[in-house]
């Protein structure tokens, strides 16, 4: 996997992240009951990314939101099988409390 993250202050009290990951590749070779892999070889890829926002309330003490997205894809091997590909794809909102200790 590759991945990377960008922190950019806006003012001296809020900042900026960006950051995102790249799946480069995984196989599945084991065959558990009614998993993915089950009835097919199966590789998998994708990728992640999130945007957050943090503030500083004071300098022990901010609230960060962030919105994160992850999506993989699945391919499966097998000319037996009527489907190809599968994909599946996450986002949520995440809102944190962030205490800073001296």
């Amino acid at each position: 996997a590759a991945s990377g993250t960008l922190h950019i202050a806006l003012a001296p009290e809020i900042g900026l992240s960006l950051g995102g990951a790249y799946l480069l590749g995984l196989g599945v070779k084991n065959k558990p009951l009614n998993q993915i892999g089950y009835e097919s070889a199966t590789s998998a890829g994708g990728f992640q990314a999130e945007v957050a926002l943090s503030y500083l309330l004071t300098d022990w003490f901010a609230l960060r939101g962030a919105f994160p997205i992850t999506r993989v894809n699945y391919l499966f091997h097998t000319a037996s099988i009527a489907y190809k590909s599968a994909a599946e794809t996450y986002y949520g909102l995440v809102l944190q409390a962030v205490f800073s200790l001296h």
